[in-house]
This record gives structure tokens, C-alpha cells and sequence, in this order.
């Protein structure tokens, strides 16, 4: 017990701020723990380092939980430790012999049900998510960045992608085994309507739109006068961008390409458009979780921000930045792919191999609100358009009402039965490359006022569950 002896003065030292969990503990043990080889001395006012078995990582739990340093890491990671430590000093030593001071854990990150906003963005976040803090530094960098004009930032010397697509055979984007739901207002849960299984249940009506020369000349005609007048308001939108590198080597999933994302206000979240469907993001540091290929072209688009949200500029800023850069700031780091060797494809005369990528699943909301939509809002409808540049169906109004903009078809199963009434009567028009995209709308539209679903309806519950259970 001699060798216990300078242990148990250390533990003196931070006595006060533990109370009895120590002297308890001190009492029981009758062997000294064994020492970790990578152990240090540096610190004598912690004896913990010195500690490996389950006693000593009773002691380690307590010392995180008082004296861990309040310098937060430089990567948005989420993070448990000091929570996971106390859950073990309860496991451990037995609720009988620990009498904690609430007080005493004040340092400690929020808890899941405590930490509700995100601290850098002010976003809500979802239930169990902890997100790291800025350092006062890096939210300095960010604020300096509203004064930078956007011509300098793309003049910065951009940093070529050094990724050898030559012995890739795959990008391999890993599966999240929790599909996202959208969320009604009686906060029912739905599955999204993907455009496949509503094409397939609106396939048995009448052709939703005409596919005669006229018919289609006149929506082209229809489309260049909105597309000339809303030019002649605002900047021209950029060029799409080339992203068919990689989507030819997503064989697991087809995201599709890129269109636009935005910031809605209304639910307070981000939303990337893609060809095949949207992303919800609760937080801004969130898309960060896409694959590194995706950020970057987000850093090229333009983010449609259209409450003109500061933080959302300067992190659409920050982002351009850093791609230039090759991401050099570890808090706008997005996510890198691991390197798998495919199996059977070494060879051993030249020692090469065929690799895939592999990414994790993007961190996407779970529980999408659906948006509020305004009620019987089309008595003055003249026509709606596909727009192309941002993913969304724009609704023109006789008058000089605003447009209407909606860039999820889903946003449609919340309107009224007259509004959807008036939507599925009338061709949505589009230009001929942009059929694919602007009939999910149209789509959607006639399979709300076929199977009698809009706001208020129980379709949540009857529908969607009983069409999806009949198939299987």
C-alpha cells in the first residue's frame, strides 16, 4: 500500500470538487493499478494518467468531468467522452458509493436533450446531436470574410484534385439504414413520394402533358418570356456545372447532379437539390458530412438565400474559400473517402490493384417538416414554369403578385384542394431538356387531386400506407 500512498495525496488535491466518490473508492481499493507504459508524469495534479484497469478509468471519468480544457477542437465533430466517462463511474463503482455535486460536471458540453441550437449558426438541432463550438478565432475569420468581395476569393490559386481516378473502379456511398420522413403539422409521418411510386400511380390517368409540337412549342415560348423578364430584374444565374466525373462511378447510389441549395427560413434548414431528390440539412456544418466532390460544387453555386441570411453567405463564402485552398481549415473539412482494395484484383506482375472509394452516409435530417402552405392562394393563376437554374416550379400570378416558388413537389401534399385542383388542370411549363425534372411536379399535382391528398386530409395515415403495403 506504500506505493497507494502518492496516488491518494493526489486525490486530496481535487477532493473538495468530487466530494465522497474518491474517499468511497480509496477505501475499497487493496491494490495499486497498474501503470499504462505511454504514461507521462507531466502533470502531478493528475493522477489518472497513470491508471489503466476499471479503477482507473473511474478515475479518469471524474477528472474529465472537472478539469477537461474548455479549448474546443478545431473539427466539427460531435463528441461524448465526458458523458460516456460519467455513465462509467455510475456502471462501475455502483449508484450505493457515488455522490456527485451537479455543480460539479457544470463544464461538461450540453447534454443531448439540454443542447437544442447549434452554437455557431443558432440553427435547432436534431434530438441527441452535439456540435462543437468556434473558437473566438475562427469565428473572427468567418465575420472578416462579409468585407471580402466574391471576384477576390475566386482569384485565389486554386489547388488541382490530386484523386488518380485511373485504378478507381467505384465510388461506394454508404447506405443510412433510417430512411428520412417528412413531418405534417398533426406531426404524422410520411415516407417521401418518390417520383417513381407517384408516376407509377398516376400512370393509369390521362397524359399529363401534351407531347404534340404545338403544345410544346408554346411552353417553350411560355418559359423564354418569364425567363427574359426575370433576366432583365436579376443577374444571370451560372452555367451548370460539369460533375459526371464521379456520378459515373456512383454504381451503389444515383444521386444525380447537383442543381442548386438553398436556405428556407420557414423551416430553417438547408436543402440540396439534386436530379434524383433533396437533402435536408439541419445545420450548415452538416453538409459538410457530403462527400468532398458534392462541397465543391456547392462552392461554385451560387446559394439561393433569399431572407439574406448572413450566416448562411459567409459559410457559402468560406466554403469557396477553402475549396480553392484544398481545404485547409479542419472546421470546413468535408468528408474524404476511405480507400478499399476490390478483392481478386491484384495483380502480381505489376503490383497493382483496383480501389474503391467509400464515403458514410451524409448526416440528413430524419424529420423533414413539411412547409406551411397559404391557403386558396391561386384565385389570380396565370401559368407556373419550371425553372431550371434553381430546381424549382415558379407560380405566376395575373396581377403583380410576387411569384410563388416551391422546390420540393413534396410542399405540394400541403396545399388546399382547390390550389392543387387548379395546379393539376394546368400544364406546367418547360423547356424540352427539362421535361424530367418539371413533370415531378406535374405529377405530384395529379396524384394529390386523384387520391384526395392535401392539408388537412388523413391521406398521412390511409394512402401512402396502404399503397406501399398492397405492393409488398
Amino acid at each position: 500500500m506504500e506505493a497507494f500512498k502518492p496516488m491518494y495525496t493526489n486525490f486530496n488535491k481535487i477532493l473538495p470538487q468530487v466530494g465522497t466518490l474518491w474517499r468511497e473508492r480509496c477505501k475499497q481499493l487493496d491494490v495499486v493499478p497498474s501503470r499504462r507504459e505511454d504514461d507521462q508524469d507531466d502533470d502531478a495534479a493528475n493522477p489518472d494518467q497513470t491508471t489503466t484497469s476499471a479503477s482507473g478509468a473511474i478515475a479518469s471519468g471524474a477528472a474529465g468531468g472537472s478539469g477537461t480544457s474548455q479549448d474546443p477542437p478545431s473539427a466539427p465533430a460531435a463528441t461524448t467522452g465526458p458523458t460516456e466517462q460519467t455513465e462509467t463511474l455510475e456502471t462501475s463503482a455502483g449508484p450505493e458509493h457515488i455522490s456527485l455535486d451537479p455543480e460539479m460536471f457544470s463544464d461538461l458540453p450540453e447534454s443531448s436533450s439540454a443542447q437544442k441550437y447549434h452554437p455557431v449558426t443558432g440553427e435547432l438541432l436534431e434530438e441527441g446531436e452535439i456540435v462543437d463550438e468556434m473558437t473566438d478565432e475562427q469565428a473572427q475569420i468567418l465575420a472578416d470574410l462579409d468585407e471580402v468581395a466574391v471576384s477576390l476569393i475566386d482569384a485565389t490559386p486554386l489547388e488541382q484534385d490530386q484523386t488518380d481516378f485511373s485504378s478507381i473502379e467505384e465510388i461506394f456511398i454508404s447506405s443510412d439504414p433510417e430512411r428520412p420522413v417528412y413531418v405534417g403539422k398533426d406531426n404524422a409521418e410520411v415516407n417521401a413520394l418518390d417520383d417513381d411510386f407517384v408516376a407509377e400511380k398516376t400512370a393509369e390517368f390521362a397524359n399529363l402533358s401534351s407531347d404534340s409540337p404545338t403544345a410544346q412549342e408554346n411552353r417553350e415560348k411560355t418559359v423564354s418570356e418569364w425567363r427574359a423578364d426575370f433576366l432583365a430584374r436579376n443577374p444571370p444565374p451560372l452555367a451548370p456545372l460539369e460533375q459526371a466525373n464521379y456520378m459515373r462511378l456512383e454504381k451503389n447510389q444515383a444521386r444525380g447532379r447537383i442543381i442548386s441549395w438553398m436556405f428556407v427560413k420557414e423551416l430553417h434548414c438547408m436543402i440540396v437539390k439534386r436530379e434524383t431528390g433533396l437533402q435536408y440539412f439541419r445545420t450548415l456544418l452538416s453538409i459538410l458530412s457530403l462527400t468532398y466532390y458534392d462541397v465543391a460544387v456547392l462552392a461554385q453555386l451560387d446559394v439561393i438565400n433569399r431572407d439574406e441570411e448572413k450566416m448562411v453567405d459567409l459559410f457559402a463564402k468560406k466554403i469557396r474559400l477553402e475549396r480553392r485552398r484544398g481545404w485547409k481549415d479542419p472546421l470546413y473539412k468535408p468528408q474524404f473517402p476511405r480507400y478499399e482494395q476490390i478483392r481478386f484484383t491484384l495483380d502480381p506482375e505489376t503490383n497493382t490493384a483496383r480501389y474503391r472509394l467509400v464515403y458514410d452516409p451524409p448526416k440528413v435530417m430524419k424529420k423533414i417538416p413539411l412547409l406551411k402552405m397559404k391557403t386558396d392562394f391561386l384565385g389570380n393563376f396565370r401559368c407556373w414554369v419550371y425553372d431550371a437554374d434553381t430546381g424549382e416550379a415558379v407560380i405566376l400570378f395575373r396581377d403583380s403578385q410576387e411569384n410563388f416558388r416551391m422546390i420540393d413537389p413534396m410542399w405540394i401534399t400541403n396545399m388546399s384542394r382547390s390550389d392543387i385542383i387548379v395546379l393539376k388542370d394546368h400544364e406546367i411549363n418547360y423547356l424540352v431538356q427539362d421535361r424530367d425534372q418539371a413533370m415531378k411536379f406535374q405529377r405530384m399535382a395529379r396524384y394529390c387531386f386523384n387520391l384526395l391528398v392535401n392539408a388537412g386530409s388523413a391521406w398521412s395515415s390511409h394512402h401512402l400506407t396502404v399503397g406501399r403495403t398492397s405492393e409488398t
